[in-house]
């Protein structure tokens, strides 16, 4: 059971707006991001391209009539400083509420970021190889807990 101590990974939903939604790709900006689509090809996009899909999501729930499209959010994010290298993932989500003692049809709609709370540690010893999961945040300071100090 040691070994999925500092297993999974750690998940922040928020609501923002498109503005808001620009002023976490400046911080990453600083970070050097590189953004890929999750498909086979593993697509790059730049940051215009990110916030543009953002913003597509974003209008898609803020309009009066929702087109016959369901905007599709989901980046992997890289990040490197030196030798370091991190990454993590941002895709839209929902959060259910009730309504009338009921849940409601609909779902709040949100970005999700979520990154790993471990680093894998290979061992050894007379009963074989195996790993372990430390504290990401020792290993690599870049990781998401640092980005957002």
């Amino acid at each position: 059971m040691n070994k999925l101590k500092h297993s999974g990974f750690y998940k922040l939903k928020f609501f923002l707006t498109p503005d808001e939604f620009g002023s976490v790709m400046k911080l990453l900006e600083q970070q050097q991001a590189q953004f890929n689509c999750t498909n086979y090809a593993r697509t790059e996009h730049d940051q215009k391209q990110v916030y543009e899909a953002y913003k597509m999501f974003y209008q898609y729930f803020t309009m009066q009539e929702r087109p016959e499209y369901f905007p599709h959010f989901l980046y992997s994010i890289s990040l490197a400083a030196g030798t370091e290298s991190s990454g993590f993932f941002v895709r839209n989500e929902g959060i259910s509420f009730p309504y009338n003692q009921q849940w409601a049809e609909d779902e709040l709609p949100c970005v999700m970021l979520s990154f790993p709370k471990g680093f894998q540690i290979d061992l050894e010893d007379e009963t074989g190889k195996y790993y372990i999961y430390e504290d990401i945040r020792e290993h690599q300071p870049l990781s998401m807990h640092s980005l957002m100090k």
